[in-house]
């Protein structure tokens, strides 16, 4: 049974976490991060356990001790939840989701059920018990310490692969050499890195950390090699920095820097991440009309002439129309409701790589108003100095399968549910009563 716990004061007003208060009284023990530094930290140790000794499911097991710390570190407060929109709308995403388990079982794989609904318990468990924004506590060190050596050990790991390609320029190495590190694919490990900015303090942090961290963030990103990434990060710095980009002294510094463009074209070609844009958008130019005509496309010619490293985008274009086709052939249950989760890598052969057209096929339409929403819910309220955040991540979503990355996920929704400016006529509800 539930019954109301807390009632909140002046409805309808906003108070900012960046004061370490919300209009319904912080829980006791709420602006301390000691749990849920400890509990990533713990979710670190397994996850990089699991990638020593070839052992996926130690990343599973991880995310789960960061639940149970989570709750044994709050146990007086365990079973109170903040009512919100945001919350109802991810208790009706879990809701959802099992329903579709239920129904489409043989699509439906469990472990991807398992890392939706990890992230919806966790969105309504840090949520709920009202912490201070993730930049803005004492804890944040050891959490950046943890990403760091997550990072740095990736690196030192060598692991890497080559995708081949043609001779751009003379004296330049044809091909991407990329780096994955501990993950599976270089593009996880740009996401990885996607995660510093988020405990960047606008208000207080120095010029100098700042950089440090963009750098280092740069730096990986070079290494992976991952063009989406890139671009993401690209766009967000762009819109953060809108208004200073337009003003008319960057403007006339900027434009003869753009003339003067094709004397140092070489130089920007020796970037492995600008020439692999480079040959995907080459490919793109070339072949995107065939298929959006639904022609065949032959990857081993394009590959021979182009390099591998020039088919991701347009098999992403090719593997996005395909599961537009699913859909439209799907029935309106299927549409309204989708396939179950994790279904596209069975219905397509392969996750599409693209976050949007992967929810509204595998969760329906119902299910993608529900995930939009719940996204323009927290833009809305998110402090403008944080939205690039927000947008960051949105960009990558379209080419990239970002909600597999539990390790990522578990820092983007610590940022997302702190960082919000809550509403101050929410209430507090207790799921149990006392005997």
């Amino acid at each position: 049974m539930i019954r109301s716990a807390e009632a909140a004061a002046t409805p309808g007003s906003f108070t900012g976490h960046l004061t370490g208060s919300s209009g319904a009284g912080p829980a006791p023990g709420g602006s301390d991060w000691s749990v849920p530094a400890a509990g990533l930290c713990v979710y670190v140790f397994f996850f990089l356990l699991g990638a020593l000794l070839g052992l996926p499911g130690l990343n599973m097991a991880g995310s789960f001790l960061l639940l149970y710390i989570l709750l044994m570190g709050n146990h007086r407060r365990m079973f109170f939840l903040r009512m919100d929109m945001t919350v109802g709308v991810c208790l009706l995403l879990a809701a959802s989701s099992g329903v579709n388990l239920l129904i489409n079982h043989g699509l439906t794989g469990p472990g991807y059920y398992v890392k939706f609904l990890t992230m919806c318990l966790l969105y309504v468990l840090v949520f709920s018990y009202d912490y201070s924004p993730l930049y803005d506590n004492d804890q944040r060190k050891y959490m950046i310490a943890a990403i760091l050596l997550v990072l740095l050990v990736s690196v030192i790991s060598g692991r890497t692969f080559e995708q081949p390609g043609i001779r751009c320029l003379p004296g330049i190495r044809p091909g991407v050499i990329r780096s994955s590190g501990m993950f599976v694919n270089p593009n996880n490990l740009a996401l990885m890195a996607l995660a510093l900015p988020m405990f960047i303090n606008e208000e207080k942090d120095g010029l100098p950390a700042k950089a440090a961290i963009h750098l280092f963030v740069l730096f990986i990103l070079a290494l992976s090699a991952t063009s989406g990434a890139l671009i993401a990060y690209l766009a967000a710095w762009a819109y953060k920095a809108r208004r200073k980009i337009f003003r008319a002294g960057p403007l006339l510094i900027a434009l003869p820097a753009l003339a003067a463009a094709p004397l140092y074209a070489g130089r920007l070609m020796e970037i492995q991440a600008v020439r692999k844009i480079a040959a995907q958008a080459t490919v793109l130019r070339l072949y995107l009309p065939g298929v959006l005509r639904m022609q065949r496309l032959d990857y081993g010619r394009i590959m021979a002439r182009y390099g591998a490293s020039s088919l991701s985008g347009i098999w992403r274009v090719k593997q996005g129309l395909r599961a537009l086709g699913v859909i439209a052939k799907g029935g309106l249950i299927h549409l309204l409701f989708g396939n179950g989760i994790g279904s596209s890598a069975y219905l397509l052969g392969s996750l599409p790589h693209n976050e949007y057209l992967r929810v509204l096929l595998e969760q329906g339409v119902a299910g993608f108003a529900l995930v939009m929403g719940l996204f323009f819910m927290v833009a809305r309220r998110l402090d403008k100095r944080y939205t690039h955040i927000l947008l960051m991540f949105g960009v990558f979503c379209f080419t990239e399968n970002n909600l597999d990355n539990l390790l990522f996920m578990s820092v983007f929704i610590f940022f997302i549910a702190t960082a919000q400016m809550k509403v101050a006529g929410q209430k507090r509800w207790r799921l149990f009563k006392k005997a």
